[in-house]
């Protein structure tokens, strides 16, 4: 159970949180070598839920398969999911979020284009282009 105390010093208040470390101490630790491989490894483990979750909602749908499914194609266990995402609406809201990023990244230099006719033609392109390039990130976009 996680414990906050308050104390004051002549140096002014300082928090405690879990473990008794002050959240100038969490930060401190946020960046020690440990630190930065556990969010490296978080942060692939979230790539590959968001992976294998891609490729089930893609072939069955998203309401045909559970974080079950998911923990299972990706290879952890289904409490593991949890750690990463609370539920599947999260994981799929973290996905399109990476998703509609990525389209925006790919036709980011065609605003540019100051002929709007010549803007609207480049920008069908680079749509089609995306939806080639990333044919199951275009199809939970669109056609879900």
């Amino acid at each position: 159970m996680a414990t906050r105390r308050l104390s004051n010093s002549s140096m002014g208040s300082t928090r405690k949180a879990a473990g008794g470390m002050s959240l100038g101490e969490k930060a401190a630790e946020a960046t020690t070598p440990a630190a930065m491989r556990r969010e490296q490894e978080n942060a692939k483990a979230r790539a590959k839920i968001v992976h294998a979750a891609r490729k089930l909602f893609v072939k069955r749908g998203f309401d045909a398969v559970s974080m079950r499914d998911i923990a299972k194609a990706a290879g952890y266990t289904p409490g593991a999911l949890y750690v990463h995402f609370a539920d599947k609406l999260q994981l799929i809201h973290a996905m399109m979020q990476q998703d509609f990023r990525a389209f925006d990244n790919a036709t980011t230099d065609v605003m540019q284009i100051t002929d709007p006719v010549e803007r609207l033609r480049m920008l069908a392109q680079g749509y089609v282009r995306f939806a080639l390039a990333h044919p199951h990130h275009y199809k939970l976009m669109f056609m879900t």
